[in-house]
């Protein structure tokens, strides 16, 4: 198979890399970081819902991106909701 010659992959290594820098220029909101920790609870369960617990690295992948997930949404929320208030607007 001879890779990178779809338009398909270079758009998601596009949008990969623009969520990847966007934290550098944005100010997370309590929502954001709300929907972070959505996030990561979905990608927890997403081996057994989706049914791929049977690939092992994959199944791996899904866990311990969504506890880090998890992890850094619950540890930015309480800041995110000081400055911005709880529903995303700044207070200051």
């Amino acid at each position: 198979m001879r890779s990178w010659l779809r338009w398909q992959d270079w758009l998601a290594a596009l949008v990969g890399v623009v969520v990847a820098v966007s934290p550098l220029f944005t100010v997370p909101s309590a929502p954001a970081t709300a929907a972070l920790v959505v996030l990561g609870v979905l990608l927890v369960f997403a081996p057994v819902v989706l049914g791929y617990t049977g690939q092992p690295w994959a199944t791996w992948t899904s866990w311990v991106a969504g506890v880090v997930a998890i992890g850094l949404g619950a540890g930015a929320l309480p800041s995110a909701s000081s400055t911005h208030g709880p529903r995303g607007i700044s207070v200051r």
